[in-house]
């Protein structure tokens, strides 16, 4: 019975030690984005701000939502011809569907509402998005080296950071009385 009491006794004092030492699993590593990761997820971002840009458009009553979403027509339009001759020359396949799963959901969240409801949601989910599409093109201006999809990027970085800061100051203009 001693033997099994110290056999438990050292079991729990290593486990212990394991915890105090931070012996948890390992952080998992990210991989490196493939131009096939990029080109999809640049396709899906452009498709999904040309879809709601054209929602913004037509269903806002506020001038600058209304012009945001056209630019966003007119950047994501030229944005889209860049990219399918990229997907084109890298022999990449496209995604099955224009919009993911979530900007779908996003999408038809945005249908339903309208007036200031519509203007403050598009506002919100604009600045996500941009947010969301900086972090790609960053990490592929990192992780990515050739040349076509560099040039591409260097390009189309300032845009998206010129969306961030409109839809930024469109949402705290919204969000103030």
């Amino acid at each position: 019975m001693k033997k099994m009491y110290s056999f438990f006794n050292i079991i729990i004092c290593i486990i212990a030690f394991g915890l105090l030492v931070g012996c948890d699993k390992p952080e998992e590593v990210e991989e490196q984005l493939t131009s096939q990761q990029f080109l999809s997820n640049a396709m899906y971002n452009a498709m999904f701000q040309l879809q709601v840009g054209e929602k913004a458009y037509i269903r806002s009553g506020t001038p600058e939502i209304k012009s945001f979403g056209n630019q966003l027509i007119i950047d994501y339009t030229d944005h889209t011809k860049h990219l399918f001759k990229l997907v084109s020359k890298e022999g990449s396949l496209l995604p099955k569907d224009s919009l993911n799963i979530e900007q779908r959901v996003i999408r038809s969240r945005l249908s339903n509402k309208s007036g200031k409801s519509f203007d403050l949601e598009f506002a919100n989910l604009q600045v996500k998005a941009q947010r969301d599409a900086l972090a790609l093109y960053e990490r592929a201006s990192q992780e990515i080296q050739k040349p076509d999809i560099q040039e591409f990027i260097s390009k189309n970085l300032p845009v998206i950071k010129e969306h961030l800061v409109d839809a930024e100051e469109l949402r705290n203009k919204l969000a103030t009385p």
